[in-house]
């Protein structure tokens, strides 16, 4: 049996009652999370007859319809460079999903989704009480019993609208006498549509000293950064978007999965600290090196190779060179099952949540057989990229478990993929054994004084002994 969770508050401008909610259990759900998650059309349409209530939530007590209310507000703030077609193309998939998942019974209480395009759509009973659609196009849609109730509907296209059984109680509504008037029943009614006659415009009775007026609308941020002689022709784009093919879709995703990649990997320069104590008096000056499968002798190991380096954890060594661990850290080469992410707290996400994800990437160093540490990228990169060769590497967190996420449950991209990628991964969904790791260096001089005192130190009792070898067969000799 899965277990309960305490509901948690919803977030602002979502007041939306969370009473007779179901929590969130089973594989169904939660691929249907992630097909929202992924702009899965198809998916969505498909299995959405799965459910009799689509009120279930995730661990963050989110439903179906928050995330994707969340997904298409996201479109307003997300910069594209210039690829006015494929912020098109998702504003009319993720609107669809909300249109499917409204008309399928989700609660649209209070929701915000001003200027959203839901022209010619079938939206009969949903329920948007409270809801803000302030410059939403409803050219044509069928509204036929939905409940309005308190919801603004400013500057909103109602041309050719069935709104028969509506319910307007107390609506805001765009006005010229007296501007912005909250309507309420004795105010206004609705005329029943021409059953005759698909588009007939369901026609306001209001009072006679204002009229509704109808106010030209464009999507909801498409067009903040395109000059007016554009409109034009990215309406025309609109038109023509059309449902993803597979292929289309694999390549869409291989290209997001891409771009996700770049994002999570970027890591702001940065410079290494010297450190002053002498770690070489605790660990010695020989230690085992795991790719050559030797000891080495750490003088000898420094001075033959500048790119040769020693980390240096507590009691753990290891000796390295400055190529492989390039290899290890530069986004064409890189092991991605080796790049994690702190977590703030556990979560039982399939695919980690942005805000949960509190640190930048960071290199397992269980790679380099060094246990229970992870070192972020950038000190790494000032470690490969400088001149020292030498580093300690200590930690300030006195937790000895954290949540951590790994790259590739971040890069999940598909409901399949979802599923295989947290297989054995790490996706905060447990604490482990790791510490975040800080690296200094240490100048070569420190260990090169090290290894003259005792190479001094050996080459006099080597000489000794061998004295004493020779006097002792002489003597024999002469017997």
């Amino acid at each position: 049996m899965p277990k309960t969770r305490k509901l948690k508050k919803t977030k602002k401008g979502k007041k939306r009652s969370r009473t007779n909610k179901t929590q969130m259990g089973g594989n169904s759900n939660i691929q249907f999370m992630d097909a929202i998650m992924d702009d899965n059309l198809p998916y969505i349409e498909d299995n959405i007859v799965k459910f009799t209530d689509l009120s279930f939530e995730n661990s963050r007590g989110e439903t179906p319809l928050d995330i994707a209310i969340d997904k298409y507000n996201d479109l307003k703030t997300t910069n594209f460079m210039g690829d006015y077609g494929r912020k098109l193309e998702l504003t009319s998939i993720r609107t669809q999903i909300i249109e499917t998942l409204l008309k399928n019974g989700a609660n649209g209480e209070n929701i915000e989704i001003p200027g959203i395009d839901f022209s010619k759509t079938n939206l009969r009973n949903v329920k948007l009480k409270g809801a803000n659609l302030s410059g939403a196009n409803l050219e044509k849609t069928n509204l036929s019993n939905a409940n309005l109730e308190g919801t603004n509907l400013t500057k909103t296209i109602f041309n050719g609208a069935k709104l028969d059984g509506t319910d307007f109680t107390g609506t805001l509504l765009d006005t010229q006498t007296p501007e912005n008037s909250v309507l309420d029943e004795s105010q206004i009614s609705v005329i029943e549509a021409d059953p005759n006659d698909e588009g007939t415009i369901g026609e306001f009775s209001i009072d006679d000293s204002f009229d509704m007026p109808i106010v030209p609308q464009t999507p909801s941020g498409l067009m903040d950064s395109v000059d007016h002689d554009d409109e034009h022709e990215l309406w025309n784009r609109m038109e023509t978007v059309h449902r993803e093919t597979e292929q289309e879709r694999s390549a869409r995703l291989k290209r997001e999965r891409t771009e996700k990649k770049q994002k999570y990997l970027l890591r702001p320069e940065t410079t290494l600290t010297m450190n002053n104590t002498n770690p070489f008096e605790k660990v010695g000056l020989s230690g085992y090196h795991v790719f050559e499968m030797e000891d080495v002798n750490f003088c000898d190991y420094i001075r033959e190779n500048i790119d040769n380096v020693i980390f240096i954890y507590d009691q753990q060594v290891g000796v390295f060179d400055k190529p492989t661990i390039r290899n290890l850290i530069t986004t064409e080469t890189l092991d991605e099952t080796k790049i994690v992410y702190e977590c703030n707290e556990i979560s039982e996400a399939f695919v980690p949540h942005e805000e949960n994800i509190i640190s930048g990437p960071m290199l397992n160093m269980r790679i380099l057989a060094i246990n229970g540490l992870m070192i972020p990228l950038n000190e790494l990169d000032a470690a490969i990229n400088g001149e020292h060769q030498i580093f300690v590497i200590e930690t300030e967190n006195d937790k000895n478990k954290i949540p951590i996420a790994s790259l590739p449950t971040r890069l999940a991209m598909g409901d399949d993929e979802s599923g295989r990628e947290v297989v054995s991964a790490d996706h905060c969904q447990t604490e482990v054994s790791i510490k975040v790791g800080k690296l200094s260096y240490i100048k070569n001089r420190v260990l090169f004084d090290q290894c003259s005192t005792l190479s001094r130190g050996k080459t006099k009792k080597t000489r000794r002994k061998k004295k004493k070898t020779k006097r002792s067969r002489k003597n024999k000799n002469n017997k």
